[in-house]
Parts: C-alpha cells; structure tokens; sequence
C-alpha cells in the first residue's frame, strides 16, 4: 500500500454540491430460518434450499422464541460456581418441568449453542451493476458464513465488529439468495466461558444479528475506513484515507472536504478544502493535514465538543461520501495522575458487564445508550470500564455526546478454560480484536484506553508485556494522541 501525502487546497467551492451516491438495500424484517442441531447444512448445502422456519431480524433466535426449552439438564456457557442448586432438596421447586429458575444467570425462556442458518432473497437494482457491493451486519454472534446463491463468500468471527463481506464484482442485477449460517459455539478460539462478551453470566450466548443489517453500493472507486488524528497542542488534524478502486488503472479523482463543529455552543464551519490526484494502484491512502483554526474546540466531560468531518470522492465512476465525527482532547499522564487536555482528572467510573435482561444482547442505537450515560453522569460518574466485552459504535456515538470516558477490552476472559501466551489461537486473536476495535471505533474521543479483556492466567506477563509494547510502538508510529492501553482489569 502506498501513501500519498498531499496538502490540500483552498477553494471556493461548495462540496455541498456534490451527490450522495452510497445506496443501501436494508435487510431488516422477515428471514427464512433454520436450526441445524445436527450441523448438516453444510454438507446438505442448505444455502441452494429453501429453509422451513422464519424469524425477525435484527434479532435472535431468543427475542424470536427459538431453540431448546430451559430445563435442569440444559448445559450453560460459563462456570458454575456452587452446583448445590442440582442436588439440595430445598431447590427442587425451582427445578419443575416448564418453571426452572437458575440462581447463577437470569432464566432466559429458550437457548441454543450451535448453527442456525439464514435466509433472505434480494434483489439488487439495476443501478447498482458494476459497482462496489458489500454486505454489512453490524453485529453477529458469532461465526458467520456467508453465501450468495451457490458462491460461499467467506467466514468472520468477531465479537467487536461489524462482519463486512465483499459481493463478487461481476454481481447481476436482479434476485439472488443470501444465505447466512451462524454459530455461536466455542469452537477454535475459545476467549473463556465467563467472557463477558458470551457468557450466560451475563449478556447470554445468543444466536442472531443485531443492529444494522444491509447491502451497501458505492461507485467503483471508493474510499475505505478513513482514520481521523486530532492534534491539539498544533491545532490541526490529519486524517487517513484509504482509496480503492475495482479495477486498477490509472484514475483521476477529486478528494473534497468539509469540517464544522456540533454538540457546542460555539458552531463553527471551515472553510471547504479540495485536491486532485491520480490513482494508479487497487489501493492507495491519502494523508490529509487540515488546520483547526485559532479556536479549536475541546471535547471533555464538560464541555464535549465535535467536529463532523464530511468527505466527497469524486471521480468518472460517480461520487463516494463519508462522514467522520472526532473530538479533540489529549488524554495523559503525569506522575501517578491522568490529565485530559493538561487538566487533572478522577476517574469516577462504573462497570458494564454487559447486563441486558429484556434481550440479552446490548441496544444498538444511540438514543438509548445516551439514556444510560445520562443516568451516570447524574449520579456523579465520568468513565465505563466494559468487562471483558466492546460495546457498539451507538455507545461511542452516545459517550461523545454526552462527555463519558470509556474503556472498551477485548472479548476475554482468559482465566477459566482457556489461558494466554501458550499457544492457543486466542493468542493471535485478541491482537486481531483490538485491532478491529481501534479501526472501528478509534476516532471516537470517548474511546480513552483499553485492555484485553479480564484477569488473565497462562503465560500472561511474557504476552501482555509485549501487548502492550505493540500497541505503544502502533500508536506512536500512528501518531495516536490521548490513548492509554491496560495490561489487565481487575
């Protein structure tokens, strides 16, 4: 991958003028479903039938009333503490046929640990042919396969982003059959059972997709996950912009860009900034310096002021947009104190181990994590440790906009039934995790520090020494202001 440096040009133009030209197809509403207890779907090619059952998503097969019937013999994800509850009399009226009541978790209605498959028939419009199409699903849990018609597209297996999946370029326009096989066992990576990310402890090892659930078009050239690098001490911030193109040539493009504030008394609109270049590669990153002006606005738990960072490219194939929301603040230490924007700060935090009862799963919209902040900053509190678990992009969107320090972690818990730094696959995966998390979330100002999850046991010190060495050096090098990494929560 190449990186271009550029500075851009001050122009009276109005990007404004340019069109929106990232069309969805929302996949929200009724699937054909499928439980496959005896994993033969695969084998059977389930994705080329017609599934018998339905459902509703976002969703999962728990707030649809699916799977297995709670009883005594049913076999939960996570530890069990004190199994008295199985053999002391006094619990029996909590062990009867249709009304088992578990002391260790709360009692969902149904469970199920295995695959599941999904089913919709699309249609995708005519506009849409020769341009980039992708499926994206804010939040699965947790393998999922994906098939268009006959064509297997891939398999994901994060806990803390979205699963994005690439339709073939030669896509036709017209019916087609998307086909999701989810499954939500601990399989090859096993982040512990107590992870609050999918133990029944808390949020529930659930089976579905959740939050956002659509196919994405943009033109043929487009821009990827644009990373934004406020600076305060210099009033500026640079900004990363990976640009793709389907097929390599030599294209030329027009990058414009329009930054103003929001969520502040003090509104403010920059000046609109634009440059032209060529692309000669699949994939090529511009770096963007723009200046903040004499009045930058901080974000802080008093004041949490943004900036909206609206991008347009422009080439022959048709417009991409984006829009990226970041704060400006710096997160320190100095001495055995953290400082935010060279101010002396205490955290007075609480901790989210991921309790949701009505659905077992976290809401994925911002106005009801904003009601949660509100709740905490009402009762004096400025910072959300998350136990072993990331929450959803709502959250940083919310915590923003409220002024809440967050520290997400990785989705374990390597302390029972699994371990660090003896060479499990987990090993490879908490770093692939954070990453995905700092792609995802890191321009948020919220998003202050994070750890890799929860008390670990292995070989931890040797491989949370040199957790911690990679991502200083990463940060460093990616001139990263304001982020604290933790080695363990306690």
């Amino acid at each position: 991958m190449k990186m271009r440096i550029l500075s851009l040009l001050l122009l009276a133009v109005s990007v404004s003028a340019f069109a929106q030209t990232r069309d969805t197809l929302d996949l929200e509403g009724t699937w054909d479903f499928q439980i496959d207890r005896e994993d033969q779907g695969e084998i059977e090619a389930w994705f080329s039938k017609k599934l018998k059952d339905n459902i509703i998503l976002p969703g999962s097969m728990l707030t649809n009333n699916k799977g297995n019937d709670i009883t005594i013999k049913t076999q939960w994800t996570g530890s069990i503490y004190d199994s008295s509850f199985y053999f002391n009399p006094r619990f029996k009226k909590y062990q009867q046929p249709g009304d088992v009541k578990f002391p260790f978790w709360l009692t969902p209605k149904k469970e199920y640990v295995g695959a599941a498959w999904y089913q919709k028939e699309i249609n995708i419009p005519k506009n849409w042919k020769d341009r980039h199409v992708f499926l994206f699903l804010e939040r699965a849990h947790t393998e999922t396969v994906v098939w268009l018609d006959d064509q297997k597209l891939g398999m994901q297996n994060s806990m803390v982003a979205p699963h994005q999946y690439e339709l073939p370029p030669e896509l036709k326009p017209g019916k087609h059959t998307l086909t999701i096989r989810v499954d939500n066992r601990i399989k090859a990576i096993n982040v512990g059972p107590d992870s609050h990310s999918l133990t029944d402890h808390t949020q529930g090892n659930w089976n579905g997709i959740i939050g956002k659930l659509k196919l994405i078009a943009t033109p043929s050239i487009y821009m990827g996950n644009i990373q934004a690098y406020p600076n305060r001490e210099r009033a500026e911030v640079t900004f990363k912009i990976p640009v793709n193109q389907l097929e390599v040539r030599n294209s030329k493009v027009s990058l414009s860009l329009q930054l103003s504030t929001f969520n502040t008394a003090e509104k403010q609109k920059l000046a609109p900034l634009t440059q032209s270049f060529r692309l000669n590669k699949q994939t090529d990153t511009l770096q963007i310096t723009a200046n903040l002006g004499n009045s930058v606005q901080l974000w802080d738990e008093f004041d949490p002021a943004l900036y909206l960072a609206d991008f347009r490219l422009k080439s022959k194939k048709g417009t991409d947009q984006q829009q990226v929301e970041f704060g400006v603040r710096d997160f320190k230490t100095e001495g055995r104190f953290f400082t935010i924007n060279d101010r002396p700060v205490f955290l007075r935090g609480t901790l989210d181990n991921a309790i949701f009862p009505l659905t077992g799963y976290p809401p994925m919209d911002v106005p009801a994590w904003e009601r949660i902040f509100s709740i905490i900053k009402n009762h004096g509190l400025n910072h959300v440790r998350y136990h072993s678990w990331c929450p959803p992009e709502a959250a940083f969107k919310a915590a923003d906009l409220v002024g809440l320090y967050l520290q997400p972690e990785g989705p374990s818990w390597a302390n029972h039934g699994t371990a660090l730094g003896v060479g499990r696959n987990i090993d490879r995966y908490i770093y692939e995790e954070t990453n995905r998390m700092m792609q995802q979330y890191g321009n948020y100002a919220s998003y202050m520090m994070m750890a890799y999850g929860n008390e670990p046991r292995g070989k931890q010190v040797e491989y949370l020494t040199a957790f911690n060495d990679y991502w200083k050096q990463k940060t460093r090098a990616a001139c990263i202001p304001g982020l604290l990494w933790v080695a363990v929560g306690p």
